[in-house]
């Protein structure tokens, strides 16, 4: 299912699926089971990220020389989601402000033992 080599290969060393961040392997995550639940083709999700990655390469990477693999995978699963109605884009806004919200909560009320 996952490409091994193009354009839209996703990260590996060693033959291993490498995450920088764990944020990265849940973005993964989801859109491998959204696929496989049926929600979309996995090949309509990698000719849309594709799509991302080029744009970026002529925009973002074009300006800066620098871009994240998996913010563009975000992006692509998201305008996926919303081109096939499973989610609108308000409601995409309003679970990312949820998930910022919790996460400003959780670093406000958790603290680590700096000793």
């Amino acid at each position: 299912m996952l490409d091994v080599s193009g354009p839209a290969a996703v990260p590996r060393k060693n033959g291993e699926l490498v995450f920088e961040t764990p944020w990265e392997s849940r973005a993964f995550g989801i859109a491998v089971a959204l696929s496989e639940r049926g929600a979309f083709d996995w090949e309509e999700f990698r000719k849309e990220l594709i799509s991302e990655i080029k744009e970026t390469e002529k925009g973002e990477f074009a300006r800066t020389g620098k871009w994240s693999y998996y913010d563009i995978w975000t992006a692509s699963l998201e305008k996926l989601l919303i081109a096939k109605g499973i989610i609108t884009r308000e409601e995409m806004k309003e679970g990312v402000t949820q998930v910022e919200a919790s996460w400003e909560h959780d670093e406000a009320t958790h603290h680590h033992n700096e000793s």
